[in-house]
This record gives C-alpha cells, structure tokens and sequence, in this order.
C-alpha cells in the first residue's frame, strides 16, 4: 500500500531511510501468513512492513525500486508482527527480537474467496481482509524464488535476517479490485492510520510456497 514518506520516517528507527515509490509516497506491505509444515509447529502470522532502502544505498530511488522488483529482493523493516501460537512468538521474540504477540488470526484460501482477519489481544476484531480468489498459476520449482531482507535490532545492534521464498502457485494482481480491508480499531488498524496507509498497489496471493528464514547476522548500516 502507498502511505506518506513523512508518516513513513516518523515509524522508522535512525538510520533507515524508506524507499520512496512515487513523489512524497513510499510503500507499506501488509502480510497475512499461514505456515502449514513449520518448524515450531503450524501457525499464523501477520506483518505490516515498510519498505526501506538497501544499506548504504545512494541515488535514485526510482532505479533501486525497479532493481528491487527485476531482482524480487526488498528490504524491509517490520513494525508489527503478531503470531498466534506462544511458541511462534517466544521464538520471534527471544531468537529474532520481532515485534510479535499473541492473538487469534485465520486465513483462509478456497476456489472462490480469500478472507483473512485478526483480533486484537482481548478478542476484539482488529483487521478482516475479503476477496475473490484471483485464478493461481502453478510454477515449476525453484523457478520464481524472491528475497526479502529485514532489517533490525538483537541487543541494540543492527543486524539482517534473510527470507527466501520458493513460490510454487501464486497470482499477483496490480490495482486490484474488490478488495475490502476493514479495520476495526485494534492495534493493527491503528497503525496503518498512523502510517495513513492508503491505496493498494498491488495484491499478492501464494497458494503454496516453500520458505526458508535465516539467522540474523550483523550489518553496517553506516
């Protein structure tokens, strides 16, 4: 989603600058996940996310855009993350140091619709997402994997962890429509009012992917 770079910056901790996409405006991605083989178990997660410029990055912000999207690999910087199982977030929190909580979040992906929503820490609705179910193309593996680089603090130092993604059956559609985002009032709605996030750019829908989350290891950002 586009929000304002000022709304942007006063979110972002020093010295992470946002990737602006047009003039004035950069970009918010909002993710509804939902790990079916895992690890530490199943479970669901969400991120709100601001996209931010590679470390040390000069120039242009239009060619490091478009560099990012021919190359699938953005950066990234995570502002809320809430999981629904205690292991999910004991191991974000602890191994990770993530903005993660506890709290109810389903998603759901059938023939003909995609809904997705949240609660908020006392079972409130926070943020629901509807929409119809875009038709999916199956891809061969490893034919389309993406990166996405995060940027943040373990111990107050700045470190990146890095997520790859193998999508095996994915669509992605630019201005969708029929999309409806209500949110409700819990923290998540209330961050993407103070972000002022707005118009939707584009939508991402992976019916299956294979993911693979790295350790941390430490960064210059200087």
């Amino acid at each position: 989603m586009l929000a304002p770079i000022q709304q942007l910056r006063n979110k972002l901790p020093q010295p992470l600058e946002p990737l602006q996409a047009f003039p004035g405006y950069g970009l918010v991605a909002l993710t509804f996940f939902h790990y079916d083989v895992c690890d530490n178990d199943p479970y669901n997660e969400v991120s709100v996310a601001i996209v931010v410029r590679q470390p040390q990055a000069k120039g242009s912000h239009a060619l490091e855009l478009f560099r990012s999207m021919r190359q699938r690999h953005f950066y990234a910087h995570v502002v809320a993350l809430p999981v629904d199982t205690e292991i999910a977030r004991i191991r974000g929190v602890h191994g990770y140091q993530l903005p993660k909580w506890l709290t109810e979040i389903h998603v759901n992906i059938n023939t003909s619709t995609i809904h997705a929503y949240l609660t908020d820490t006392i079972g409130q609705p926070d943020l629901s997402l509807t929409t119809t179910t875009p038709k999916l193309k199956k891809l061969k593996p490893e034919s389309r994997i993406s990166k996405t680089t995060m940027l943040h603090q373990v111990d107050h130092q700045w470190q990146q962890t890095q997520v790859l993604t193998n999508t095996l059956s994915f669509t992605q559609k630019l201005l969708p429509k029929h999309v409806k985002l209500i949110r409700h009032g819990g923290p998540l709605s209330q961050l993407l009012n103070e972000l002022d996030a707005s118009t939707i750019l584009r939508l991402d829908v992976v019916e299956d992917a294979q993911v693979v989350l790295h350790l941390p290891t430490q960064v210059n950002l200087k």
